[in-house]
């Protein structure tokens, strides 16, 4: 069988390199907005309180506030 010398490796797949391409930027682009909207959503609800009845877990008279 002959190997046809007229299309170069380069231009003959360039469609699909493109395609696999632009779903690689695709998904880093959707994983980093997913990313970063988690961490939007978690700083919001990060919350330190005390819980105890008695205080017992809160800050002393002592600390600077």
């Amino acid at each position: 069988m002959a190997v046809n010398s007229k299309t170069s490796g380069s231009a003959a797949g360039s469609p699909a390199r493109f395609a696999i391409g632009a779903n690689v930027a695709l998904s880093i682009v959707v994983a980093a907005a997913l990313l970063f909207a988690i961490n939007q959503q978690a700083s919001y609800k990060h919350r330190r309180e005390d819980l105890a009845r008695g205080g017992n877990y809160g800050h002393s008279h002592r600390t600077p506030s």
